[in-house]
């Protein structure tokens, strides 16, 4: 286990002994403040784009080739707990993408899409300077690949559901309000645990059958709103 992960674990269980410590302490005059914004999530995914590369190579009469999955955007809500220049965070935050296919197979066009999502629940520990700060924790995510069902707008068929932990380090970039405060957070991803694709290569149809693991490694950007003055 590499020293990056082994730090990652150390964070992420001071993190949950503040915030039991927290939870049972809470004193009058602590600032609570509700979140929510935009999240931005750009993929390193090797292996999952790698099918991808690998399904279109096998395409005889391509019209548009299946896109590789690079970034996802979606929501991030949550709540901060903040003593003075120290934060800890509570947030849930989830991004989502597709990829389509067209092509002629056996003298006949086809079309199928791929829709993506990337959900997470996370503990954060914030430290604040001025209009500056940075932070580090532990989240759960939840990835998954569904695919479009002939003749139905709505419905999905799931195709993979793979979840595990990851950490999470970010700095803080903050714009301070009477009454709301704008902040923005650039941030890296790193996995403790692999995800696992096998129905979206089964789906593909991939002879020989790839690696269906991945790390997803991911860095994106949250911007959000903060109620209450900063």
């Amino acid at each position: 286990m590499s020293f990056i992960e082994n730090l990652m674990k150390f964070i992420s269980r001071i993190t949950l002994i503040v915030w039991i410590f927290l939870i049972g302490n809470f004193p009058i005059t602590a600032q609570f403040n509700v979140k929510v914004g935009y999240n931005a999530v750009f993929l390193d995914i090797p292996n999952v784009n790698g099918m991808v590369r690998q399904y279109n190579a096998g395409l005889a009469e391509p019209l548009d080739d299946l896109d590789e999955f690079s970034s996802l955007h979606g929501l991030e809500l949550g709540v901060r707990y903040k003593i003075g220049n120290t934060g800890f965070e509570a947030s849930w935050n989830s991004g989502l993408g597709n990829s389509d296919v067209f092509a002629v197979i056996n003298g006949s066009n086809f079309s199928k899409k791929y829709f993506m999502s990337l959900s997470e629940f996370a503990l954060h520990a914030e430290s604040h300077y001025r209009w500056f700060g940075f932070g580090a924790g532990i989240g759960y995510r939840t990835a998954r690949i569904r695919t479009d069902i002939a003749g139905s707008r709505r419905k999905r068929q799931e195709l993979d559901s793979s979840s595990g932990f990851t950490g999470k380090i970010f700095l803080i970039f903050q714009i301070p309000g009477d009454k709301v405060a704008l902040a923005f957070k650039p941030y890296y991803q790193i996995p403790l645990s692999d995800l696992s694709f096998p129905g979206f290569a089964n789906q593909l149809g991939l002879n020989p059958l790839p690696d269906v693991n991945d790390r997803f490694k991911s860095f994106g950007i949250s911007i959000v709103l903060y109620n209450g003055k900063q």
